[in-house]
């Protein structure tokens, strides 16, 4: 309970994208934080690592330690240098892994289907990873490309404000 009392989760800051750039998100923090009766202020942000916004508030980022299975997804999304657009599309990204040579499309076609199984069935259910890949034309395919392709276009990263002294 004085965990709760003592850190405040900062939520959904959203911005038009025709007035971004201008300090906008800044000023609704810094408006937000002498709102906020906390001594610790959290927040999840996509873009945090891209933009500074949250850095010029006073919020320092907080390492994470990626899943296993994100560890392996990123090495691998080095070792190929999957090309920007297949970041964006989980379409693209299965097409691109078609082009790969026909071992490199095994392993991402692996590594797409643990992903897809660690945070949709085993996170919720403690199922063990199934020992056979499902062939291309299960439906549970569009569902895994599209959440490969959103993990490797960017993870969300956390960050904290505080202690804040009133």
């Amino acid at each position: 309970m004085r965990l709760n009392r003592e850190v405040k989760k900062l939520a959904r800051i959203v911005v038009a994208p025709e007035v971004r750039g201008i300090g906008i998100s800044r000023r609704l923090i810094e408006h937000a934080v002498t709102q906020i009766d906390a001594r610790y202020i959290e927040t999840v942000a996509a873009m945090g690592t891209h933009h500074n916004f949250l850095k010029s508030v006073g919020f320092r980022e907080v390492p994470q330690t990626p899943a296993e299975i994100e560890a392996k997804i990123y090495a691998a999304a080095s070792i190929d240098r999957t090309p920007p657009h297949v970041m964006l599309d989980s379409t693209e990204l299965a097409a691109w892994v078609e082009t790969l040579s026909v071992r490199r499309g095994r392993e991402w076609r692996r590594l797409c289907w643990q992903h897809w199984h660690h945070f949709s069935i085993h996170r919720r259910t403690r199922k063990p990873m199934p020992k056979v890949v499902p062939g291309p034309t299960d439906p549970r395919w569009a569902d895994a490309w599209q959440m490969m392709a959103a993990r490797i276009g960017g993870r969300p990263s956390y960050w904290i404000l505080g202690p804040i002294e009133r």
